[in-house]
């Protein structure tokens, strides 16, 4: 007689709590393992490629178009003892150079540049382009106004600059071509003519040569 063969049976696998504690530490541990190698993998694939951005996102609105400036430029040129005017928008500073007629005193100078930051602002209202508000930063103001464009060194130079950065209330205007301090300029500038300026120097035994 033949002899019947049992079927095998299957062995039941059994999760005792161990290998389910197990289990639950190899996924805790390979979660965030994929993840990172995710990261990593991806800024290798990156590298050598250049990151573009705009630190002034949501920034500047609006913004100042290059018709604008065209106008604004035109409008200074018009007005009366002016040359020559340069303007140009950068960084998010709206930068006006104005060089004025040669004879200009300094009240008059001061009162052009006075005279230039209104026709800005009627261009380019101060409250809209040049105020910052709690959520977004604007335009910064500069309007530079002086008499003898190549002659700092000479008699009767002037040179005003009125600045209104977007965080101010308002402008403010400084003859930069007067010292704050004539006295204090004068001893300095007789120094640096003797080579022996150390007023400002760390240590007073320094000497400095000046030439020219």
């Amino acid at each position: 007689m033949t002899q019947k063969t049992q079927p095998k049976r299957r062995k039941k696998i059994k999760f005792t709590v161990s290998s389910v504690i197990l289990l639950i530490g190899l996924i805790v541990f390979l979660v965030p393992t994929s993840i990172f190698g995710w990261f990593l993998y991806q800024s290798s694939a990156k590298t050598g490629n250049a990151l573009f951005g705009n630190r002034f996102s949501n920034d500047l609105n609006p913004a100042i178009t290059a018709t604008q400036i065209s106008t604004l430029k035109d409008t200074l040129k018009a007005s009366a003892n002016v040359e020559n005017v340069e303007v140009n928008l950068k960084a998010a500073t709206l930068r006006i150079s104005i060089d004025a007629t040669d004879a200009l005193a300094a009240a008059d100078l001061s009162a052009l540049s006075l005279a230039s930051a209104n026709i800005v602002k009627a261009v380019l209202p101060i409250e809209t382009y040049f105020t910052a508000t709690d959520v977004k930063k604007m335009y910064d103001l500069e309007i530079n106004v002086y008499n003898l464009k190549d002659g700092k060194d000479k008699a009767g130079y002037v040179y005003f600059i009125l600045v209104k950065n977007a965080n101010m209330a308002t402008w403010t205007v400084q003859d930069v071509s007067k010292a704050v301090n004539q006295a204090l300029a004068d001893e300095l500038r007789a120094e640096m003519a003797a080579g022996t300026l150390t007023s400002f120097l760390p240590y007073p035994t320094m000497k400095v040569s000046v030439e020219g």
